[in-house]
């Protein structure tokens, strides 16, 4: 089997294995382990399913968008230890809508109306955002969380206050002219782990957290985004 078959089917298996689903939502909540991946250049050892989760992750950073067919991100959760420090540096609170592009189970969009904004919930797979309506009920907020199962791609985000991303940079330089396009000024984007090629953060934030550095950006639409302009050279 070549790699780009092994690489397709591995990521067709990823969309829609509970197995993995199961792996990704108990990294989170501390699930302790070891595993050795092998068969790359370094041998990764790591200590807990969280860190075996998230080099997985990066793994498939690492492979061209032309193998893999789509967009599609492997679904990782966001750490809950971070989603406090998402709500304080994009300062979400009453008159927010807040959109998550991907929100997975919902918990940070869910974290995001407890704390009085109104939340988007965009996620492509079905049986997450059915996850995340259950988790938005149980945490009495379904009422103020809009729960959209759609391509984040086709969804208008034109009346954001703040979005949220925790996907792959080149996914993040896809949605750059989406962003430019429909965000207004002032909008406030954060995104984990990944930056937004050729736009600038107005601040950033690393936290060490179970053995992995983990990367808060937070840009703002208008000033992240404006180009530098070239001076004109004068003649002599």
């Amino acid at each position: 089997m070549s790699l780009i078959i092994f690489l397709q089917k591995l990521m067709s298996s990823l969309r829609n294995s509970y197995t993995l689903r199961g792996l990704f939502e108990d990294a989170t909540e501390g699930s302790r382990g070891s595993q050795v991946i092998r068969g790359f250049p370094v041998a990764l050892s790591m200590h807990s399913m969280g860190e075996r989760v998230e080099v997985f992750r990066g793994l498939f950073a690492a492979i061209p968008l032309s193998v893999l067919g789509s967009y599609d991100v492997p679904w990782v959760p966001t750490r809950r230890q971070l989603i406090d420090y998402v709500m304080r540096i994009a300062r979400v609170g009453e008159g927010d809508i807040f959109y998550d592009l991907g929100c997975g189970d919902g918990r940070v969009a869910i974290e995001a109306a407890r704390r009085g904004a109104k939340a988007v919930c965009v996620e492509l797979r079905k049986d997450l955002i059915e996850a995340a309506m259950e988790n938005a009920r149980k945490a009495g907020v379904y009422d103020r969380v809009k729960f959209v199962n759609d391509d984040f791609f086709k969804v208008p985000i034109g009346d954001a206050t703040v979005v949220y991303m925790y996907l792959l940079t080149r996914v993040n330089a896809a949605l750059k002219p989406k962003l430019e396009k429909e965000l207004k000024v002032g909008t406030r984007i954060v995104t984990l782990d990944f930056a937004i090629p050729g736009w600038k953060p107005v601040h950033v934030e690393r936290y060490y957290i179970a053995g992995l550095v983990r990367t808060l950006y937070l840009y703002i639409r208008g000033v992240s985004d404006i180009k530098p302009t070239r001076s004109p050279i004068s003649e002599t």
